[in-house]
């Protein structure tokens, strides 16, 4: 007998391809911010006493906290912390303390603020002079 010819290999017939579900961005992935915006916006329909708050008002409010921090941090870092310092692990509250009130813009928007643990602020005590006679 001859020998046989190997069958053709039918090649298996792939399912259709399902279009892939895209992962749901979060409020703050799409607003490219750090802070939570679905948070704020809770704290702000709980606290503000109003029943509707957009999303844009969550956002902006989001931002404009992440730009007081990073700006309070960066200041900290880089005038309050003892120099050669900047690579520190920890900044205590002190150190907020103390560059709130070294900066003027800070310290008028932090006018009514507590830094808990904060310490206080060092001041020079003017010394009395003896007066000539």
């Amino acid at each position: 007998m001859a020998p046989k010819a190997p069958a053709a290999t039918k090649t298996p017939k792939k399912a259709p391809k399902t279009p892939a579900k895209k992962k749901k961005l979060t409020m703050q992935e799409r607003a490219n911010v750090i802070f939570p915006v679905t948070r704020i916006k809770r704290y702000l329909r709980d606290n503000a006493g109003v029943a509707a708050i957009t999303p844009t008002a969550a956002i902006s409010m989001a931002a404009g906290l992440e730009y007081i921090v990073s700006e309070l941090l960066d200041v900290t870092i880089h005038d309050t912390l003892p120099k050669g310092t900047e690579s520190k692990e920890r900044i205590l509250p002190h150190h907020l303390t103390l560059t709130i009130n070294k900066d003027a813009e800070l310290k008028k928007l932090f006018a009514f603020a507590m830094v808990r643990s904060g310490g206080v602020t060092p001041m020079e005590i003017p010394r009395k002079t003896k007066a000539k006679k």
